[in-house]
């Protein structure tokens, strides 16, 4: 199962991993960050370091999600 956070607030459980959710998703707007944890680049407000190769993403809801160090070097490399 996967849970999937929408930006009206609502969550949905799906029944689906992460992975085969993540390849149906646009790689131009949504990128795993972590590995529980895909974020869409429209709802992306900040992000800033966090430490040891890791960053912390803000988003417009004023959620924070945790970027690991695979995740990071991801998140560099498409912002740039």
């Amino acid at each position: 199962y996967s849970e999937v956070s929408l930006a009206s607030g609502k969550q949905h459980l799906v029944r689906m991993s992460l992975s085969t959710f993540e390849a149906r998703l646009d790689p131009h707007r949504f990128l795993r960050v972590h590995r529980s944890t895909i974020i869409n680049f429209d709802f992306l407000a900040r992000a800033e370091p966090a430490g040891g190769g890791r960053m912390l993403a803000h988003l417009v809801n004023n959620e924070t999600v945790s970027v690991s160090r695979a995740g990071a070097k991801r998140l560099r490399d498409f912002l740039v």
